[in-house]
């Protein structure tokens, strides 16, 4: 008559680990590093938190790629990395002021 009720047996829960391996298997799907182009206070933190559950090559192939790249770092380095924001910002550069008597537009006085 009725539906048989859910079981809670048939959705397995996630632990934490998984659960955070899974947003930044997601998250690293195109990326190298979480911050974008380079590593970040992001990848850091991030790699604290997997340290005690490492990803699975099989199961979390873009975190197992990431994870291998980001132990490679010495802790004084990992403790170097700034906020994605930060150290995606390039470094202004001041322009040269442009020289007098160079070989600039002519305007023609025809």
């Amino acid at each position: 008559m009725y539906a048989k009720a859910w079981n809670p047996e048939d959705f397995p829960r996630l632990e934490p680990h998984q659960v955070l391996l899974k947003e930044l298997e997601k998250k690293l799907t195109n990326k190298t590093w979480l911050g974008g182009a380079q590593p970040s206070k992001a990848d850091a933190e991030a790699r604290a938190k997997v340290e005690e559950h490492p990803p699975s090559v099989k199961e979390h192939p873009n975190v197992f790629g990431w994870w291998s790249l980001v132990n490679k770092f010495t802790p004084q380095v990992l403790a170097s990395w700034k906020d994605a924001e930060v150290a995606a910002k390039p470094e202004e550069k001041k322009e040269a002021a442009p020289k007098k008597g160079g070989k600039g537009k002519q305007e023609n006085t025809k």
